[in-house]
């Protein structure tokens, strides 16, 4: 417990480093456990970390220690954070394989996640998806929600913008294509007649 506590004094005063130097004792004695995992984790990824967030899941894997939706939900934030949206969804597969119950906490996470990097479409699935997994979304999930959808519609503006735009430029390059042979049907018809005299 002494060595867990140290850790979020670590964390808490931007030591991450020495945080992970304490939890590397506490792992090297045997002693590690998911209380350690977590605080290391969330330690890790509070701080812009992600690489080490990532690594030290692996290793509680590798421990057998069984991660719990804390521990996930860190994971999670940790990708969030980096902006890496794919390694968050593939965090969301394994706490479906592992049939943990997720909360509010790890949707608004993969949320936010999905919304940072222009993935409105699922970010607004996951939203969808919320009642299915009996989580209640929160004024949080609604923010995110309600400015993914706002980004998509823009987006599709603008991606209708640029087809008309597109459009118009097709219509006038037909158009000049088509005077272009009317000019050459025009002088191969004056060659013809020169030709036949």
């Amino acid at each position: 417990v002494s060595f867990n506590a140290a850790m979020n004094c670590c964390q808490k005063g931007g030591q991450w480093q020495m945080g992970l130097g304490v939890f590397e004792v506490i792992a090297a004695s045997g002693q590690a456990e998911i209380v350690s995992y977590s605080a290391a984790i969330s330690s890790c990824a509070n701080l812009g970390q992600w690489q080490h967030s990532l690594f030290l899941f692996y290793q509680m894997l590798k421990a057998h220690i069984s991660p719990n939706i804390i521990t996930c939900n860190a994971a999670i934030s940790s990708c969030e954070k980096a902006r890496q949206w794919q390694l968050a969804l593939n965090f969301f597969e394994c706490i479906l394989v592992m049939q943990l119950c997720m909360d509010v906490v790890t949707f608004n996470s993969l949320l936010i996640s999905c919304d940072r990097c222009w993935q409105w479409p699922k970010a607004l699935r996951l939203f969808d998806a919320m009642p299915e997994h009996r989580i209640v979304p929160n004024l949080l999930s609604y923010s995110v929600a309600i400015s993914c959808g706002e980004k998509a519609v823009m987006q599709h503006q603008k991606i209708h913008e640029h087809c008309e735009i597109l459009q118009s430029r097709m219509l006038k390059e037909i158009r000049s294509f088509g005077r272009l042979e009317e000019q050459k049907k025009s002088k191969l018809s004056k060659i013809q007649v020169l030709a036949s005299c």
